[in-house]
């Protein structure tokens, strides 16, 4: 999910009630929306060939508003979503998933054959936020 769609969901968001308990920083479902978002973004922003896609992209905004309504989210906790240490942690987050995928996310042949690999393969959440670049 791009900063603009995150944007987007807190605006969506400012009428829900507050929750009850739990962090949404903490929520692991919004965390890996939010990661996996990152990590197409890192994709796209280093590899010339591939794009985020953005009908993917705005579905797995809405999964994620699903997700944040039911869980009774409140606007100013979407809102954290946004914060610098938030987004420090996700950016780690995303670091980690593509070590575990055994890619360096520094190197860029890695990071793009990863990308096609995920692409051609489409059986993964991240492959779907994917695309060839026209």
């Amino acid at each position: 999910m791009t900063v603009r769609a995150l944007h987007i969901l807190a605006a969506a968001m400012l009428a829900l009630p507050a929750h009850a308990a739990g962090s949404i920083t903490e929520d692991p479902v919004v965390m890996n929306e939010v990661m996996l978002s990152t990590v197409a973004t890192k994709i796209a922003a280093e590899c010339p060939k591939y794009a985020v896609n953005p009908t993917a992209t705005g579905a797995s905004a809405q999964k994620l508003m699903g997700h944040i309504s039911e869980q009774g989210y409140s606007s100013s906790e979407v809102q954290d979503l946004q914060s610098p240490a938030y987004m420090q942690t996700v950016s780690v987050a995303a670091d980690e998933y593509l070590s575990a995928q055994g890619v360096d996310a520094t190197n860029n042949r890695a990071l793009c054959a990863f990308a096609k690999r995920e692409l051609r393969e489409g059986t993964s959440e991240l492959s779907m936020l994917l695309m060839k670049n026209r």
